[in-house]
């Protein structure tokens, strides 16, 4: 006890009696301990996110099916692949097999033969995804996902990479896809969209302009989205989606069916004004359904909101026998309802 008591006060006189010495010894030994926390701080996940970027290039034959590219994938890490190239498919054809020149997207076009064939990734009758597209997975034994021209996600499992075409039967394809694989780094999307600000000063109609209406009934604006994203419909990309605007918080009606959409569309409002409440209206006091997405819908949507001519017309005589025969303007008026809105359509602002 003693003898220890006599240490510990010879270090303090040593410490005491060489201040310069000792200064340095603690820079170095906090510089030292502030190392050694640096290290214990960073987790091994983090490390593994600040490990270089890899990059290589592989080339997919189009007569294989899916292969290992022998490129090991860490779950948690970003998997990028851009692919480029053409492949002449051979389809079956009634009699003799067809061929198609496809590039990675692949096709939604499938024939009626392919709708009864196995694709790795479910397709043509069997699913959603496109059929010849390039395709992958991670392992032998994971679950196929599509990857087209361009595909960027975070990895979810770990394994090798294995890339193919979507077809059951590949050994009479030709050609082949260049594909560029990165490993790490950000995520890249596949699709950019400009975001035009509120605040945009308003502007009116250009003069003497023409509006050419193209009405798919039942397209959904994300599915047409993201089928261009994918590299498919380059005709409505360019015009629609390059070359034209989507408003934000634009909805349907209730209830969204055809006619009842199109007579919003074509009067401005909604089916509590033009009046077309469905697609077929049943009347219980004259026991009749009247089907407006019959070959004469139109004519009778038409004819609801505001009819003109002739049609006006007759509207009007009916009016007046009902009035002469039943007496009465209730009875007229009655009538009157149940046979239009007068609500005004497109056409009778451009007149």
């Amino acid at each position: 006890m003693g003898e220890s008591a006599t240490i510990r006060r010879k270090s303090v006189a040593s410490v005491k009696g060489d201040a310069s010495i000792n200064q340095q010894g603690e820079n170095f030994l906090l510089l030292a301990l502030t190392f050694v926390v640096l290290i214990i701080s960073v987790s091994p996940s983090q490390a593994a996110e600040h490990r270089a970027d890899q990059f290589c290039h592989v080339t997919i034959s189009a007569d294989q099916n899916l292969v290992n590219s022998e490129i090991s994938v860490q779950a948690g890490r970003t998997l990028t692949i851009n692919a480029t190239g053409k492949i002449n498919v051979a389809r079956p054809g009634q009699t003799n097999p067809i061929v198609s020149t496809l590039g990675p997207e692949g096709t939604f076009h499938f024939l009626d033969k392919e709708s009864r064939l196995w694709f790795p990734l479910p397709a043509a009758g069997a699913g959603t995804d496109p059929v010849y597209a390039l395709i992958g997975r991670i392992g032998s034994k994971g679950r196929p996902f599509y990857v087209g021209r361009n595909h960027s996600v975070l990895a979810t499992a770990s394994g090798e990479l294995w890339l193919g075409v979507n077809d059951d039967v590949c050994t009479e394809n030709k050609g082949h896809f260049s594909v560029r694989i990165r490993i790490g780094g950000p995520l890249t999307p596949v699709s950019v969209r400009n975001r035009v600000v509120g605040n945009v000063s308003a502007a009116g109609p250009l003069p003497d302009a023409r509006v050419l209406i193209f009405y798919v009934d039942g397209l959904r604006p994300d599915i047409v989205e993201e089928m261009s994203a994918m590299g498919h419909l380059p005709n409505i990309t360019r015009t629609f989606l390059s070359g034209g605007t989507k408003l934000q918080h634009a909805y349907t009606v209730f209830p969204a069916d055809t006619i009842t959409a199109n007579g919003t569309m074509w009067t401005g409002t909604f089916s509590d004004r033009h009046g077309v409440k469905g697609q077929i209206g049943f009347d219980r006091r004259a026991g009749r359904s009247d089907n407006y997405l019959g070959t004469d819908g139109p004519v009778l949507n038409g004819r609801f909101s505001m009819p003109k001519g002739i049609e006006r017309g007759l509207l009007q005589a009916g009016i007046a026998v009902v009035r002469l025969v039943k007496g009465g303007r209730e009875a007229a008026q009655e009538f009157r309802d149940r046979r239009t809105s007068e609500t005004p359509t497109a056409r009778h602002h451009l007149a």
